[in-house]
């Protein structure tokens, strides 16, 4: 091309190089072009020969494990498990190879000592990390084990064969068989409650894939995939009675049942008729639409703080129960918001639309975009808050954290700014959802009761970040975090369903990948009695003066424990534990 524009003046770009170049550059240009070429078909030869050996080792893979299947169904299948040898699934597990250390530095003396206690160290830890995967190999070969002998496998690799009851019918006629004593001696709950609600629920307009949820296998098993949970033992009491934050949520602050439904009457109304959107599909449905609008119209608070706004729907609820409220809105992805506040709000949003100033977006009009005021994302802890006073943010404050970040952190967070209210949205039961919740932190038991759903070794999952990042807690610092959390509270509240059943949980994974879980509908309905509230609507009466039956049963699912913390003012005010 550069040869061509040099020999035609009438090309636009070389109308002042119209002379060739010096004989040498065509002889490196040519030159460059070979070596070019060269690269390219080696680099071609080269991944060809990587995808032939790759498909010759995994056809020598495949053949290797159909042998080792073969063998395995015709040998004796109730042979121990070996932990030692890992199983075809994980052979691509991490492992840490442990090498002895030789001392390439011919270190003597004091030096060689602290050198060698390091690499002793190292070596250590690196033995937990291994041991770890040796767990995690051995309850995959035992599931395993289970799947060849259609059996249980104890913890030394015995196979003992049980009967499974499993019964796919209606979970109203399941329920009625299932023995309730404990449950109706230890909580609130009772079968009859129970079978209410599902009554309840079942009279609101439905589809096929609530109709699925209730087909799940009742079954009576304990294994890693499918949890259950044996009534009148040791374990099924101490999970029923286990300790909450029943300290800081039983006290004179706490709302009453009566006065709840009377606010619930007035936001049926509201939420149906008015709200700006037919269905909030990833955002909050009825249950904590309530709680959100409830507390900011009891508290009128004069600054409310929303990290996390989606499609602007609670935006809209927030303003609607607080009329005359500054509010802030913090999120990352803002061209998703649908409803735009164009009363007293401050947005702080991003995403490609957003560079210092507004770019014009299909849900902005140009009357409305002048009335907005709109700045470049950031987080809630690098806000400048100084437009806030000291008082006013213990008194006349409320923060939403709809975000799905790691709930200690944000307590530490809005602490550590003389912040003393606010709402959590996510606050997810033990071994459910995507970052460490309040919920979580208040169990006692640190969630290792259940055998099918703890972690092996003891530890306590806390995932950050919509699960982007997983880390593993010790207990004790689980319990001190527990301990901190009750000492500060002046007030945690979770604002119970209007309703709910058990199968209505399935909506929300239990543990993410790679801790997937399924708990049974028995298993259920002991998480429901044991964690969660009595809920708001108990009696036809009360459903029928609601006029809740022209509500979509899929604004009760993702019920997760909306949660109200008041900090106690000293403690706000020193900003410290």
């Amino acid at each position: 091309l550069f040869f061509y524009a040099a020999d035609n003046p009438t090309c636009a770009c070389m109308k002042r190089a119209t002379r060739r170049p010096p004989f040498g550059v065509p002889i490196l240009t040519f030159f460059a072009g070979v070596l070019v070429t060269y690269y390219v078909m080696l680099t071609f030869c080269m991944e060809a020969k990587n995808r032939a050996r790759g498909n010759a080792a995994s056809t020598k893979d495949q053949a290797q494990e159909k042998s080792q299947q073969s063998q395995t169904t015709q040998a004796d299948t109730i042979k121990p498990a070996q932990p030692s040898v890992l199983p075809a699934p994980l052979a691509g597990w991490p492992r840490i190879p442990i090498r002895e250390w030789k001392n390439p530095q011919n270190l003597t003396g004091p030096a060689f000592a602290k050198e060698k206690k390091r690499q002793d160290h190292i070596n250590n830890e690196k033995r937990k990390v291994n041991k770890m995967w040796d767990d995690v190999a051995h309850l995959r070969n035992l599931t395993n084990k289970f799947k060849f002998t259609g059996g249980f496998v104890d913890a030394e690799g015995r196979a003992v064969r049980i009967v499974i009851w499993e019964n796919k019918g209606n979970y109203s006629e399941n329920i009625k068989q299932m023995d309730f004593n404990e449950i109706e001696n230890l909580t609130p709950w009772s079968r009859e409650k129970m079978v209410m609600q599902d009554n309840l629920v079942g009279q609101c307009p439905s589809n096929a894939d609530w109709e699925a949820k209730l087909e799940i296998p009742w079954v009576s098993r304990q294994h890693r995939l499918h949890s259950d949970i044996k009534p009148n033992t040791d374990i099924s009491r101490k999970y029923l009675t286990r300790k909450e934050c029943s300290a800081a949520r039983d006290t004179p602050l706490k709302p009453s049942r009566e006065e709840l439904l009377d606010a619930l009457e007035e936001f049926v109304e509201i939420y149906t008729k008015k709200r700006p959107f037919p269905f909030n599909p990833k955002g909050q449905r009825l249950s904590h639409s309530f709680a959100t609008w409830y507390h900011a119209k009891r508290l009128q608070p004069k600054y409310i703080i929303e990290s996390g706004v989606y499609m602007g729907q609670t935006t809209w609820l927030l303003r609607e129960a607080a009329p005359n409220a500054h509010i802030i809105c913090l999120d990352p992805v803002g061209f998703e918001i649908r409803h735009w506040d164009a009363g007293k709000a401050t947005y702080y949003v991003g995403g490609p639309q957003f560079k210092g100033n507004m770019h014009k977006l299909d849900s902005i009009d140009a009357v409305l975009m002048g009335k907005l005021d709109v700045r470049q994302f950031v987080d809630f802890t690098e806000v400048d808050w100084s437009f806030i006073s000291e008082e006013d943010r213990i008194k006349s404050s409320l923060i939403l954290f709809d975000d799905h970040q790691d709930h200690w952190d944000r307590v530490n967070h809005m602490l550590s700014l003389g912040f003393a209210r606010a709402m959590f949205d996510d606050n997810w039961l033990p071994h459910q959802g995507d970052n460490y919740s309040l919920k979580q932190i208040c169990d006692e038991s640190a969630g290792l009761l259940t055998r099918g759903m703890a972690l092996p070794g003891g530890v306590v999952l806390r995932p950050i970040n919509f699960s982007a990042k997983h880390l593993h807690l010790p207990v004790a610092e689980h319990l001190k975090f527990r301990e901190q959390l009750l000492n500060m509270s002046e007030l945690y509240f979770e604002m119970p369903p209007v309703l709910i059943t058990p199968p209505l949980l399935l909506h929300s994974r239990f543990r993410h990948h790679p801790y997937h879980d399924v708990p049974s509908q028995r298993m259920l309905v002991y998480i429901t009695a044991a964690m969660i509230h009595l809920p708001l609507v108990q009696t036809q009466e009360e459903f029928d003066k609601l006029g809740l039956n022209r509500v979509h049963v899929r604004e009760f699912w993702y019920y997760m424990n909306h949660a109200y913390l008041q900090i106690k003012p000293e403690v706000a005010r020193a900003r410290k534990l």
